[in-house]
């Protein structure tokens, strides 16, 4: 049985993240933009720039595993955030959002 507390704290960084490759898939896919360097904004160019299996970082957003520090900083590197901009982000989410994802990732089972 998973704690829904600790639940709860996986889905909060797996919504923050995705926020953060949002906000890039947003900027790179703007008429006229150019993808920019250090802004990647899917699991694959986030697999190719950090060494991060994909498979790491879908378990990572569908809350099946604890992220651990060194990856969420590759992962923050390679989006081209500070710790202290995911920091912002994470203490953002609400908890709709956090009951939304949660809702979004029981509906396929």
């Amino acid at each position: 049985m998973i704690d829904d507390g600790v639940y709860r704290i996986k889905c909060r960084y797996a919504v923050a993240l995705q926020k953060l490759i949002q906000a890039n898939k947003k900027i790179n896919r703007a008429s006229g933009n150019t993808p920019h360097p250090g802004a990647d904004d899917s699991y694959g160019k986030l697999s190719s720039s950090t060494g991060i299996r994909k498979g790491t970082i879908s378990d990572t957003i569908t809350a099946k595993t604890d992220i651990k520090g060194s990856t969420l900083y590759r992962l923050l590197g390679a989006l081209g955030y500070s710790l202290a901009q995911f920091g912002a982000v994470f203490d953002a989410v609400t908890e709709a959002e956090i009951d939304a994802h949660m809702a979004l990732l029981t509906k396929g089972k």
